[in-house]
């Protein structure tokens, strides 16, 4: 890996996301079928926040 490429050649350019008003249940869904690690909470289409798989296995 080059230190100096640009974020983009290594992000995830289109993320699974969750809604604030979205269940557990349905986080717990996401992180299963995509085994993925980190969702990104949206309102009204803007990044509010982020949701971590160890955040939810806390609770």
């Amino acid at each position: 890996m080059n230190i100096l490429n640009p974020i983009s050649s290594i992000m995830t350019p289109t993320p699974i996301c969750i809604g604030v008003n979205e269940t557990l249940a349905v986080a717990e869904k996401l992180f299963k079928e995509h085994k993925i690690h980190h969702l990104p909470v949206i309102a009204e289409g803007k990044l509010v926040g982020m949701v971590s798989k160890s955040d939810f296995l806390f609770f």
